[in-house]
């Protein structure tokens, strides 16, 4: 119980930091896609850059025993997979976490993209392994 409680603090500080930096804001959203306002690109190529160097790190120090990450091919439903998600966010204006900051904010059309995603998944899980290409191991 202490590990969920744990996991929902920090996706409740996540949701607030995405909700303070206006990357569940719609029109923010919108002016990115349409490269009018930088602000919210500028935050994603800082997420992976800072997430690239804490990999980098935890890889070099003592605590890396038992982590790994192996390489794996791009695999062609990844690119379709990719491909549709994109387009997803473009017509929703929103991504699976900034959905459900929305969601939290009270913005109840969010209910839509989270429908979306929930039949999204669904349907790569029902239909669509085998004709994409893609591994059924899922992360592992």
């Amino acid at each position: 119980m202490k590990g969920v409680c744990i996991q929902l603090g920090f996706g409740a500080l996540f949701g607030a930091v995405l909700a303070r930096s206006g990357a569940a804001d719609f029109d923010a959203m919108e002016r990115m896609f349409l490269l009018e306002d930088f602000h919210l690109l500028t935050l994603g190529f800082a997420t992976v850059a800072s997430a690239a160097l804490g990999l980098f790190l935890l890889r070099r120090s003592p605590w890396a025993s038992g982590v790994s990450m192996p390489s794996r091919p791009i695999q062609r439903g990844s690119i379709v997979g990719g491909l549709v998600f994109g387009l997803g966010w473009g017509l929703s204006g929103t991504c699976p976490g900034t959905a459900l900051v929305q969601l939290g904010s009270g913005q109840v059309v969010a209910l839509v993209t989270i429908i979306g995603i929930l039949i999204g998944n669904w349907s790569y899980a029902r239909l669509g392994i085998d004709r994409l290409g893609a591994s059924t191991d899922g992360c592992r």
